[in-house]
């Protein structure tokens, strides 16, 4: 019985697509799919060059949360106010650590448990 089944499965595959494969044949097709994609993927460079100005970083990350962060009026944030506050302290910020301190206090005046930098 379990013959007449592979038989069937493979007549049927062969009457839709005109093809018989088999299953590794489905999964190196699979594969070659994907591969092309990733290989497509790779036009643009891998590293690109990085900002290592601690005021622009800052003001990013600001940035991103101006716009995509909606609850500033909920919990009463000037945000404006809070880029006038940490710019300055992170102008002056003379390693990436301190400048991921003043980052992360910058996002506890948020309040928010869900919003962290790591």
């Amino acid at each position: 019985m379990r013959l007449s089944f592979r038989f069937h499965r493979v007549t049927s595959l062969t009457r839709i697509t005109g093809l018989a494969r088999t299953s590794s044949q489905t999964m190196i097709s699979i594969l070659l799919i994907v591969l092309s994609f990733i290989l497509a993927s790779c036009t643009t460079p891998a590293v690109t060059e990085r900002n290592t100005n601690p005021s622009a970083n800052l003001k990013a990350l600001w940035q991103i949360l101006d716009e995509r962060y909606c609850y500033f009026t909920d919990r009463d944030i000037d945000w404006d106010g809070v880029l006038a506050e940490y710019e300055p302290r992170a102008a002056k910020a003379k390693t990436v650590f301190v400048l991921y301190d003043i980052m992360a206090e910058m996002i506890d005046t948020l309040n928010d448990g869900h919003v962290i930098v790591y």
